[in-house]
């Protein structure tokens, strides 16, 4: 699960809480929000539980 975080004039208060726990933080600034996911869950650990090997992706051309 990933939570998506819109903070407003907070970032900084909300950051300094946020990296107190045990989670991933994901800020991106051009769009003034931040990501949360628990350690070891990103896109890549999703697309491997779906049987995406690396160097084998294919297009939907190919």
């Amino acid at each position: 699960m990933k939570v998506v975080l819109f903070p407003g004039d907070y970032l900084d208060a909300v950051l300094s809480e946020l990296q107190k726990l045990p989670v991933c933080l994901y800020e991106h600034t051009s769009e003034n929000i931040v990501d949360i996911s628990p350690y070891g869950i990103d896109k890549w650990n999703g697309l491997s539980k779906l049987g995406v090997e690396a160097g084998k992706l294919r297009t939907s051309g190919s």
